[in-house]
């Protein structure tokens, strides 16, 4: 409803605006007699129209029966157009149409025609309403006789208009010209004649199929126009283009003369659209600017027509109405193919579609109503197809964007939001809000309930990108998109026989979540350059229109930004999608190749490869010589399957089996009789879940995949909110949330002048043994007031907790503490007003000097926690306001690698630098090196990428290193201490080593530990397998936890979740070589066991449980 009271508001102000346009001419009575110049008709003029040829002497024909249909033009364009009033009684017994000169024109083609909402632009493709619709509101008259029109003309429908009648003339030779008349005045339109503008002729030449030219073709003639919402920027009068038509045929030759469009305005160019049609057959649209000639062939077509369900709830009158668009699917994604605006009770069509091979897909194109696109069978050539659509209004996205580095809005940019459905990818465009005070870009008509991708673009800005967006139904969510700086890349492309014109680079940036698609063009030696990657380090893999990519690249901060990106040999994968209980083929089953980037799945092919009869699909890519790669395979009513593929031969056979989705139930136990009915819930994972009201404390999801869930609770008394996780898993079918118990927390909150005011406090609370399941873990959100000192939260679950406390548009917490509540002592205080206050840091180089630009990062001894950063000002200074740990210690790292590492902050130190005159002072050393020595149990490892940063992974050293012939990699000009190697190669399990920079370059060996595959075979006292047996990886050098619960380790099961299939068998792939343990979980019964694993062995084990 927001968003129909918007559009309506515009509208209004859109008559508004055209109600005062055409009250110019007229307002002043005395304008009739002095012929004054308000009264004139205001044409436009071009630089071209001073090479304006004669008019062609050629007869207008008159209006043909059959017309093209629905014509889906894109907007775009710039300047300014005719539009005129009138206020010289001027009558019919006067020339109507005239040249600049006075003189008579004949042939010219008059519309005059009511002006409805329904006429505008439609939807994001500034679609045109049908010719056909607008004839059933016009009356179309010829010039003769020296420039009189042929019989007056019937006015009554055009007086009907909410927004004015309105009229356009044109003819060959000419410019056309618009004028427009005010509410119920349609009979002001004959006051004065109507002045054309000589301009160049335009011609389209008609050819059939077999390229033969067409006498007789029906040739119609559109003009681009604006969406409605361009109201706001250009002259109401660009969207009278919307209402303009010219129809002529072709002559002997094939040939048919156009007028020229009114000229450039707004974003709209010197442009016109044309398209023939004969009997079933009918070209694309062809744009034409100014006096150019063009050829448009022609192609079989089919018509759809069909109805818009619930047409007259979604789109009210004065409204702007979706219109409906049916594209087919090319090589490089979907093209659309036609389109048409709906009538008053929804119908639409016929509209004649080109008739192609390949997918076809309809949907609505809309400011408020969803797409809802649907595939569909083209039929016969000349055939009908009748298709039923559904209005419904969808959600909001309410997107602001901001600098990274200084937090200011940025209002120049581009905003693209798109989602994958059954019918393929949907692409929008999220527009300003120009009623808000803040700098919103708004995407609208969106749908619930599924993931979107926000790529956002700025001038000198990287791209950034958002996924896995839900939006909750008939609602709407607003996000912060942080960009950095851009800086260029140049690189090469190596690999491939014939490199193509365009590619797509995947960059992300050091410490950014998401990679984002940068396309770039090649030279004939696959060189390129770009200046949308993101200033510092950053990752970048080199992706092709079929899914293939290339090797991957890293560069650091101070790195020559070039890199080179290798293509290796094309493989064939070919195979069959199954259901993993059953095993019946899974057709329709979508299967697309992904690249891992920083624990990231992210697809190289821009749509799925849909599998046909009995689950087969195939791929054919070119990939790294690297030895595998991974496949994303999903199905309806399955939980989606990612499997990682080893190519040992130039065609792999695969088998993708998945599990049948689950119904799962969660609930909210509470100790102190706390009922949550009428509480909102939604969750984010596998299957993203709508918000929906609580009617119980129980929530039931019905058909979700299996996979860990982070659920979002808004109880609806307190305005407290809650997250937590949970985890759907084969051997389990409900999960409990303890929601409160005895305990209580009071907070004492810090007040300083000048400090923003507090907004909310979230206490993170730990109940019972977080390390055993993280599902115990859950965060409360609690609202802070203005000018509050204090606060108690009772009612909470005993337990250890975390508290932070927000200041409004802060990036970190602005203080933290943590403490315990237990049995004995329920009750806990904690005072953040006591804690440590910020304290002044400055950074010197080797010789005292202050050193500025220089990252000052606060961490925790291990790196397990990111607490803090910023970056030096010119004095060498920065203020620490992050949170304060027992144990905090900072990093210091200048662009030219000089460093410190590990400085620990002493707590009696820290209080003694809270003014900027007594900062705690770090010096930047650059006389140590890093060394680390990569071995696996074949040897020392040549080639193997490592990546040197600090501690806890948030800044990059120097970029990225290879190992030599000695399998050591080795960083020189560093300060000593501890900084992190960071080894991701698909040849070894991933590797976060902590290793130390010594003066004197110490090496240190680490063993790397090859993914292997281990298939699990499990029975019970000898008889039948058990189905649903969880299996959980451990081994001890990584740690005391389950590998498959943490994605850098990259296992992967089949079937998915971890949890044995109806044979009782599993197939982990990923697993470490080496010794490991595995536990078994079947309903109250858990067993470990000990196996050894092996590269490319068979590694069958069977698990026997009692």
């Amino acid at each position: 409803m927001q968003r129909l009271i918007a559009i309506l508001a515009v509208l209004v102000a859109l008559a508004a605006g055209v109600y005062w346009f055409g009250a110019r001419g007229s307002s002043d009575p005395a304008g009739e007699q002095r012929g004054d110049a308000a009264g004139q008709v205001e044409s436009e003029s071009s630089a071209g129209s001073t090479n304006a040829t004669e008019p062609s002497g050629s007869e207008a024909p008159t209006a043909s029966t059959t017309t093209p249909r629905s014509p889906s033009p894109i907007a775009s364009a710039r300047a300014e157009q005719g539009t005129g009033r009138r206020s010289a009684q001027a009558g019919l017994e006067t020339p109507f149409v005239i040249d600049e000169s006075g003189q008579g024109i004949d042939g010219a083609q008059v519309i005059f025609l009511a002006w409805h909402a329904r006429f505008w632009a439609h939807g994001a493709g500034a679609t045109l309403s049908p010719t056909e619709d607008l004839l059933d509101e016009a009356d179309v008259r010829v010039t003769v006789d020296g420039g009189y029109l042929d019989a007056a003309p019937d006015l009554a429908r055009a007086n009907e208009a909410w927004f004015g009648p309105l009229l356009w003339a044109a003819r060959p030779g000419y410019r056309a010209v618009a004028v427009t008349a005010d509410y119920q005045q349609a009979e002001s339109l004959l006051d004065q004649p109507v002045v054309l503008e000589r301009a160049p002729v335009g011609r389209v030449t008609v050819l059939a199929p077999d390229a033969s030219p067409v006498a007789g073709a029906n040739v119609e003639v559109r003009l681009p126009a604006a969406i409605v919402q361009g109201g706001f920027d250009i002259p109401i009068v660009a969207h009278a283009r919307a209402l303009f038509f010219y129809r002529t045929v072709t002559d002997e030759r094939g040939t048919a003369e156009l007028p020229a469009g009114p000229g450039p305005i707004g974003p709209l160019l010197d442009e016109v659209l044309v398209r023939a049609s004969v009997q079933d057959q009918a070209s694309p649209w062809l744009r034409l600017g100014l006096g150019e000639s063009g050829t448009v062939q022609l192609e079989s077509t089919f018509y759809v027509a069909g109805q818009v369900q619930g047409w007259g709830d979604a789109v009210e009158e004065h409204t702007i109405p979706p219109a409906v668009v049916v594209d087919h699917r090319e090589s490089d994604g979907w093209l659309q193919l036609a389109s048409c605006v709906p009538r008053d009770d929804g119908a639409f069509g016929p509209m004649a579609v080109p008739h192609r091979a390949g997918d076809y897909r309809v949907r609505l194109d809309g400011e408020s109503i969803e797409p809802r696109a649907a595939l569909f069978d083209q039929g016969t050539v000349g055939g009908l197809v009748r298709l039923s659509l559904e209005a419904v209004f969808g959600a909001d996205l309410w997107i602001l964007l901001r600098d990274l580095e200084t937090n200011e809005d940025l209002r120049d940019a581009h905003v693209e939001l798109s989602w994958v459905g059954e019918a393929g990818r949907i692409v929008r465009t999220a527009d300003r809000d120009h009623s808000s005070d803040y700098p919103y870009f708004l995407g609208g008509a969106l749908p619930s309930g599924v993931e979107l991708d926000v790529v956002a673009r700025a001038p000198s800005y990287a791209p950034a990108r958002r996924t896995g967006l839900v939006l909750p139904a008939d609602g709407e969510e607003a996000q912060i998109l942080l960009l950095r700086p851009a800086a260029s890349l140049v690189g090469r492309v190596e690999g491939l026989t014939m490199p193509p014109a365009e590619l797509g680079l995947l960059i992300r940036g050091a410490g950014a979540d998401e990679p984002v698609r940068v396309e770039v063009q090649l030279d004939a030696e696959g060189a390129f350059a770009t200046d949308e990657a993101p200033a510092g380090g950053l990752d970048c893999v080199a992706i092709l229109a079929d899914g293939s990519r290339s090797s991957l690249a890293s560069i650091g901060p101070g790195d020559e930004r070039s890199v080179v990106l290798e293509f290796g040999p094309r493989v064939v994968i070919g195979g069959r999608v199954v259901d993993s209980r059953t095993g019946d083929p899974l057709d329709e089953a979508r299967v697309t190749p992904v690249l891992n980037l920083a624990g990231r799945a992210t697809a190289t092919l821009p749509e799925p490869v849909v599998a046909g009869p009995g689950g087969r699909f195939e791929l054919a890519l070119a990939i790294p010589p690297q030895g595998r790669i991974d496949l994303r395979a999903t199905g309806p009513g399955h939980t989606p399957l990612v499997q990682q593929v080893d190519l040992v031969t130039s065609v792999v056979e695969v088998e993708l089996r998945l599990m049948p989705l689950a119904d799962f139930i969660l609930r909210f136990e509470s100790s102190q009789g706390h009922g949550l009915a009428g509480a909102e819930f939604e969750a984010t994972g596998p299957t993203p879940i709508a918000r929906r009201t609580l009617e119980s404390d129980e929530v039931v999801l019905e058909g979700v995949a299996f996979g860990s869930y982070f659920g979002h609770l808004i109880e609806a008394e307190g305005d407290r909110q809650r997250w937590f996780w949970f985890v759907v898993q084969p051997s389990v079918d409900s999960q409990a949330i303890q929601v409160d118990g005895p305990g209580s927390l009071e907070v004492l909150l810090p007040i300083q002048e000048g400090q923003p005011p507090w907004t909310w406090l979230d206490v993170v609370l730990t109940v019972g043994d977080a390390a055993a399941f993280k599902g115990l873990e859950q965060t409360i959100r609690v609202p802070l007031g203005p000018g509050q000192d204090r606060i108690v939260v009772d009612g909470l679950p005993l337990g250890s907790c975390r508290v932070d406390l927000w200041a409004e548009e802060a990036a970190d917490s602005v203080a933290s503490g943590k403490t315990a509540m237990t049995t004995t002592e329920p009750h806990a205080v904690l005072d953040l007003d006591s804690g440590p206050s910020p304290f002044w840091v400055r950074v010197v180089d080797s010789g005292g000097e202050p050193a500025a630009g220089v990252d000052v990062l606060g961490r925790t001894p291990r790196g397990e926690q990111h607490l803090f950063r910023g970056t030096t000002d010119a004095d060498g200074l920065v203020v620490y306001d992050g949170p304060i740990d027992d144990q905090l210690v900072l990093d210091a790292v200048a662009t030219d690698g000089a460093s410190a590492f590990g400085f620990a902050v002493v707590a009696l130190e820290r209080q003694s630098a809270a003014s900027r005159e007594r900062p705690l002072t770090i010096e930047l050393r650059d006389d140590a090196s890093v060394s680390i020595r990569l071995s696996d149990p074949t040897g020392p490892q040549e080639g193997v990428q490592v990546t040197f940063v600090n501690v806890s992974n948030v800044r990059s050293l120097g970029g990225t290193t290879v190992t030599d012939a000695g399998g050591v990699a080795r960083l020189d000009g560093v300060g000593a201490g501890s900084v992190s190697a960071r080894i991701s190669d698909p040849r070894w399990l991933p590797i976060n080593a902590i290793v130390d920079a010594t003066v004197d370059g110490d090496t240190v060996d680490r063993e790397l530990k090859r993914p292997c595959v281990l298939r699990i075979q499990v029975t019970h006292g000898g008889s039948a397998a058990p189905e649903a047996v969880a299996i959980s990886v451990r081994q001890s050098a990584f740690g005391d936890y389950n590998l498959e619960e943490y994605p850098v380790f990259g296992l992967q099961s089949t079937p998915a979740g971890f949890a044995t299939g109806p044979d009782g068998t599993l197939e982990i792939t990923g697993v470490p070589e080496g010794e490991v343990e595995l536990v078994a979980r079947w309903g109250d019964s858990r067993a470990s066991f000990s196996v050894t694993v092996a590269p490319g062995q068979a590694n069958a084990v069977e698990l026997q449980l009692d």
